[in-house]
């Protein structure tokens, strides 16, 4: 979550003028993280490393992975929910 979180604040127009909302919901044990797009002028440098490496802590964790997608003027990320009495952790 803290990933999702620290790249929409990265990536958009935060002010007083125009507030990043964001929306966290539970749908069917997914996390979903909605915000508004409002790009930056000066965009930041990304290097998609925050999102692939949320990915890869999926890939040793679960069968799960995370889902990143624009819908029109919203970011969206999905991020299921792991039961830890279902799931076995791969690292020893």
């Amino acid at each position: 979550l803290q990933v999702v979180l620290e790249n929409a604040i990265k990536h958009n127009v935060v002010n007083e003028a125009k507030p990043l909302h964001i929306e966290i919901t539970n749908e069917e044990n997914v996390l979903v993280i909605k915000n508004n797009i409002q790009p930056k002028i000066s965009k930041a440098n990304s290097t998609g490393l925050g999102l692939k490496n949320l990915t890869k802590r999926y890939e040793m964790i679960s069968n799960q992975e995370p889902i990143f997608l624009v819908d029109t003027n919203f970011y969206i990320a999905k991020l299921p929910l792991i039961n830890p009495d279902t799931h076995e952790c791969s690292i020893n």
